[in-house]
């Protein structure tokens, strides 16, 4: 169990380190800050994808329950 924690905690660990030293999160605020129009479609994008994805999951429920 205690590998199993020490394991975990280090992947968590380098995945965090790894997100900072790409640049992504500063990169888009930068974005953000410089054009608001950006972050209000940004905004509309997730909202979008959200949508889409919980559709597809209705659909794929619904089609694994019809054959179990």
């Amino acid at each position: 169990m205690n590998r199993i924690l020490a394991l975990l905690l280090s992947v968590t660990s380098i995945i965090a380190t790894a997100q900072e030293r790409c640049g992504t999160e500063a990169h888009t605020k930068s974005i953000t800050d410089n054009n608001p129009s950006y972050a209000l479609a940004r905004t509309k994008v997730n909202a979008q994808l959200f949508s889409w994805v919980f559709f597809i999951h209705q659909i794929y429920s619904t089609q694994n329950n019809s054959y179990g």
